[in-house]
This record gives structure tokens, sequence and C-alpha cells, in this order.
């Protein structure tokens, strides 16, 4: 799934799977992304400015300049 771009600022996401999704300049601002799954995530320059990611699964995942 794309998902290039999209703003999740301020969203409730908490428990959201997010496996090998392409996430480049994704917006997740102030969102509640607890417990939520990025393993094998495209997440390069993404934005998590104060997001809440209490054991949330990054393993496998593309974290570059986010």
């Amino acid at each position: 799934m794309d998902l290039t771009g999209l703003n999740f600022r301020g969203r409730n996401l908490n428990d959201a799977d997010f496996t090998g999704t392409i996430l480049d300049g994704a917006k997740f601002c102030k969102a509640r992304l607890d417990h939520a799954i990025f393993f094998g995530a495209d997440a390069q320059n993404a934005d998590f400015t104060d997001a809440s990611m209490r054991r949330a699964d990054l393993r496998g995942s593309c974290l570059r300049r986010a």
C-alpha cells in the first residue's frame, strides 16, 4: 500500500498495521501510534514529531531522515 505524503496529524492510530506500507513523507505529528506495527514499512522522511509510539513495532522499517 502506498500512503506517500499523507497527513495523519493528531489521529488515533493505536494498533494500526502499516506492515510493508510506503509512508515516505507521511506526517504523524501528535498522532497516537501506541502498539502500531511498522514491520518492513518504508517511512523515509516521515514526521513523527510529538507522536505517542509506546510499544510500536518498528523492526525492519526504514526510518531514514524520519
